[in-house]
């Protein structure tokens, strides 16, 4: 892992260097200065620490720098401050970061960041999709093994249920082909142990048989088994399963999290070790302010509290939970030494969702936050209904880029939190240049296809935090949060350029841009933003088209032959 921490401290310095000595990792502290902060491109991180207060740059240019590099715009950023948690967010853009760390620092608070993330690089390296065929014939394994590689994924095999099940213990691979008659254990035997496993059972299983009959594939769907094929396998048939599955298990695989705010070492362990077996990703927050670090960059799925704290009360701290809007939703657990009935009913009214009395069997445990988990698993599959509905009514058709309905309403928020956290705002209006020529001369399809291309490559071009729509004809518009007027006007020379050398459709058309610019604060409201960029395309065109304009700085037409 190659890590990176901006400090300007000589003491933090040490303090930096010395933590990762013993470990395999590479650390490289530099200062905030201009030179050493484009040093860090060289270095590529995975993971960025740096403070709140800078010495030599503003933080919030250096976290925009960080992003606009293509060599620093996936690592991880986390803040190391003293603020208050509520302090935080006037400072940054927390949806920037990965973590943020109260100081003094917690060492192993640092070394889990660090582990998990190497964990999950870990597991993003696997190029290939991986199988497990587990069948008594030789044949058979060599023939899905053959058709399986076909399609692109790895298979690893093995020839009777026994050895299948401790190999996909072991690998934990994204999809099994099981047999369903084999020595030692057969099929439906080695399902229902893989789905009482939970670090196996969300593994989708295909149970495929020469011999399927209704009560068999009752056993089966009962023992955890997604599908069933018949021998012979028609490779198509197997392709389509295959793949239907493995999309499906790609929107369910992300792991449940959880907040686990517990001021002894010895409770936070079993809490810790009980959800690990249960899959879910732990942050364990020992104080009250480790856990408002910790929520200001989080939303987890659940959320267990302690009611004492060493600077806190956890009746406080759930009743604040209920109180912010992100948390609306997240299931709250009191686990406490204090079980009266007066203080769970203290704790209910509170907003907690359920109490645990201290100390708990361990299945109870499982079993509170099992449920906790699905009501929240539910809850998701609901707002994420809804969300499709609203992409739909804020989608533009043609492009697939949001509409103008939804360009009107997402302005006006984004300016006030320009203007909210005192950062800026870029703007960017695009008129394709002679555009009904291109319909007149190859035919409105033919237009159509152009504008979809053209609206891909400025998607391709912008960040994942910039937000382009389609605002009417053949007018693009894209906002940019954060630009200064210098980064938007490089933005928007960087789409003309892209646009311009790029063939579009099968005629291979170039198609020119002229965009207007303008940028918050020095245009105040949304809709002089609006006007100012549609005057400045104006003065765009008026130069002879395929240019950038930004108040009265004209970057000059360029030549087209």
């Amino acid at each position: 892992m190659r890590l990176v921490a901006v400090e300007d401290s000589r003491i933090f310095t040490r303090f930096w260097m010395d933590l990762f000595t013993d470990f395999h990792h590479e650390m490289t502290v530099v200062s905030s200065t201009a030179l050493d902060i484009q040093k860090i491109d060289d270095i590529k991180p995975n993971m960025i620490f740096f403070g709140s207060h800078p010495k030599h740059i503003q933080l919030s240019e250096m976290i925009l720098a960080f992003k606009r590099s293509p060599a620093t715009s996936n690592a991880r950023l986390v803040l190391v401050t003293s603020l208050d948690a509520d302090e935080i967010p006037s400072l940054v853009d927390v949806g920037l970061l990965h973590a943020v760390l109260i100081r003094p620092i917690d060492e192993f608070r640092v070394w889990e960041l660090v582990n998990r993330l190497e964990m999950e690089n870990t597991r993003s390296s696997r190029k290939m999709p991986l199988a497990v065929v587990v069948d008594d014939s030789r044949v058979v394994r060599q023939l899905f093994t053959q058709q399986l590689a076909a399609i692109g994924i790895h298979a690893e095999t093995a020839e009777n249920g026994l050895d299948g099940k401790e190999l996909i213990e072991k690998l934990r691979p994204d999809i099994a082909l099981v047999d369903l008659e084999m020595p030692q254990m057969d099929g439906l035997e080695m399902c229902k142990a893989i789905l009482a496993n939970p670090s196996t059972r969300n593994i989708p299983i295909v149970i495929i048989s020469g011999n399927v009959n209704a009560r068999v594939a009752f056993k089966g769907f009962m023992s955890g088994t997604l599908e069933f094929l018949a021998k012979p396998v028609d490779p198509r048939l197997l392709r389509e399963t295959v793949e239907s599955l493995l999309k499906r298990k790609q929107v369910h695989q992300r792991r449940a999290t959880a907040i686990v705010l517990e001021d002894s070492q010895l409770v936070a362990h079993m809490i810790l070790q009980q959800l690990d077996t249960m899959g879910v990703e732990t942050h364990w927050a020992k104080t009250a302010a480790d856990f408002a670090a910790t929520a200001t960059v989080l939303v987890p799925d659940i959320i267990s509290i302690d009611l004492t704290l060493p600077d806190g009360n956890g009746l406080e701290i759930c009743r604040q939970i209920r109180k912010n809007k992100r948390f609306d939703f997240i299931p709250v657990m009191i686990v406490s030494g204090e079980a009266d009935r007066d203080m769970l009913i203290e704790c209910l009214n509170a907003g907690a969702n359920d109490f645990l009395a201290k100390p708990f069997v361990k299945a109870e445990f499982r079993a509170r936050v099992g449920n906790l988990l699905r009501l929240k698993q539910l809850q998701d599959s609901l707002h994420e209904k809804n969300r499709a509905m609203e992409n739909l009514a804020y989608s533009d058709k043609l492009t697939s880029l949001y509409n103008r309905m939804y360009f009107d309403k997402i302005l006006e928020t984004e300016l006030t939190l320009a203007q909210q956290q005192g950062s800026s705002l870029g703007l960017l209006l695009i008129d394709l240049d002679h555009f009904k020529k291109v319909n007149d001369t190859y035919g409105h399809p033919t237009g159509d296809e152009v504008l979809k291309e053209v609206a891909l490559c400025i998607s391709n071009t912008i960040r994942s935090a910039d937000i382009a729509c389609r605002y009417g004809g053949e007018e693009l518009v894209v906002l940019l949060p954060g630009a200064s007027a210098a980064i938007s006007v490089t933005v928007a020379e960087r789409i003309r350029e892209r646009c311009e050398s790029t063939g579009f459709t099968a005629t291979n058309l170039h198609q020119t841009l002229s965009i207007g610019v303008s940028v918050y604060p020095a245009t105040s409201t949304a809709e002089s933003l609006v006007l100012d960029a549609d005057k400045c395309l104006y003065v765009a065109k008026e130069k002879g088209r395929n240019s950038v304009a930004l108040a009265d700085i004209i970057s000059p037409p360029v030549s087209q032959g």
